[in-house]
């Protein structure tokens, strides 16, 4: 459906993100009224030489909560591949439904063949259901079945999720006590649905402060709340530079009568305020994952050092870390060596500690060498 930005003339009334969206909420069985989900067309892909895979292949949101996408991998007839027993594997948990035991049942690192039908004639081809949202990977496998040597490159396919915004009471949604109207007050959502605000939680004040402040944003007729990182934060204080990705920040939980003592229990208390948002103010929820935004002082980081940029692993940064190690050891002997003010006062100062790194320090760490090639050195074949 399309919908004009223009307010209808006269209206009286001014035009929110809001009252454009509700245009957006399409029944629960899709566009129309009928109470059984529509089934959605098998979805083709072919798998042509050289890759034998497909880099990513973005794939519509379910149109109803038991519905699937049915996807269909082709392989060409004829291609060498089938002549030596080739079947897709993918770590979508195949022939596993409803979508809840899918999930349940769904590890990244575990993966399923299922062998393609050929019948010499037609083109090959593996069928399979998709009831979760998510990114699954998938690639063709060739040769006996107990060996994985002979493979073709990974391909991707990606399933937006299903968005169910609730109808707030407050919008002028009543149940009446019907199953129907239980369904219409949590329907699915396009993405133009979305009315969203990013909130950063340690602005918010402690958990038990919140609820005041949400029901404003549902007032306000926000449907989808954005928090920035919830986790305990590094010494810079920033929430994109975590202490620890596996907690919660305690301070959100300051002043409370019993505090909870654990990761589990601040986990389950911030679960239960999530549920509030969405069962009782009809906003829904969702956060950065930001495992890479790591702090300088993390406890794990300090465990796991490998998982850092270093010269062993990054032997690129060399000439960057040599540099930086130059400005170091330059900033401590600005008095004693160079005879330079230990305080940047103005821009002669500072005029005068650059010309005196760049003659000095700079000069010998010889960078150039790095981007340069001793061409008599060199072979080339």
């Amino acid at each position: 459906m399309h919908v004009s930005a223009v307010a209808p003339p006269n209206s009286g009334r001014m035009r929110t993100a809001h009252s454009e969206s509700v245009h957006h909420l399409p029944g629960v069985y899709g566009d129309g009224d009928s109470a059984a989900p529509t089934r959605a067309p098998i979805l083709q892909f072919k798998l042509d030489a050289p890759r034998y895979a497909l880099p990513l292949v973005r794939l519509p949101p379910r149109r109803a909560p038991d519905a699937a996408h049915r996807l269909r991998f082709l392989l060409r007839a004829g291609v060498d591949l089938l002549a030596d027993q080739a079947r897709l594997v993918t770590n979508y948990p195949v022939g596993v439904s409803p979508a809840a035991e899918a999930a349940a049942a769904f590890q990244r690192s575990s993966f399923h063949a299922v062998p393609f039908h050929y019948d010499y004639v037609n083109d090959a081809y593996v069928e399979i259901d998709v009831a979760l949202p998510g990114a699954f990977e998938y690639h063709v496998e060739y040769g006996p079945p107990e060996s994985s040597a002979h493979r073709t490159e990974t391909g991707y396919f990606l399933v937006e999720p299903s968005l169910c915004l609730r109808i707030a009471p407050h919008l002028g949604a009543t149940t009446g006590g019907s199953a129907e109207d239980e369904r219409r007050l949590l329907a699915p959502a396009s993405l133009d649905a979305v009315v969203l605000l990013t909130v950063v939680p340690k602005w918010l004040g402690p958990l038990r402060d919140w609820d005041k402040q949400f029901r404003v944003l549902s007032k306000l007729r926000y449907n989808m709340v954005h928090f920035v990182p919830l986790q305990p934060r590094g010494i810079s204080g920033s929430p994109y530079s975590l202490f620890d990705q596996l907690d919660l920040d305690p301070n959100l939980f300051v002043g409370d009568a019993a505090p909870p003592t654990d990761a589990d229990g601040r986990f389950a208390e911030l679960r239960r305020f999530v549920d509030h948002l969405d069962q009782d103010l009809a906003i829904l929820s969702m956060t950065d994952v930001v495992w890479n935004h790591t702090a300088c002082n993390s406890a794990w980081l300090r465990s796991h050092p490998e998982s850092g940029y270093n010269l062993v692993n990054s032997p690129h940064l060399r000439p960057a870390y040599e540099l930086d190690d130059a400005i170091v050891n330059f900033s401590a002997t600005l008095v004693t060596e160079h005879g330079l003010p230990s305080v940047i006062a103005c821009e002669e100062d500072l005029a005068q500690a650059l010309t005196a790194f760049r003659d000095g320090p700079f000069k010998a760490l010889r960078l150039w060498e790095y981007y340069v090639l001793d061409v008599a050195a060199v072979s080339f074949h």
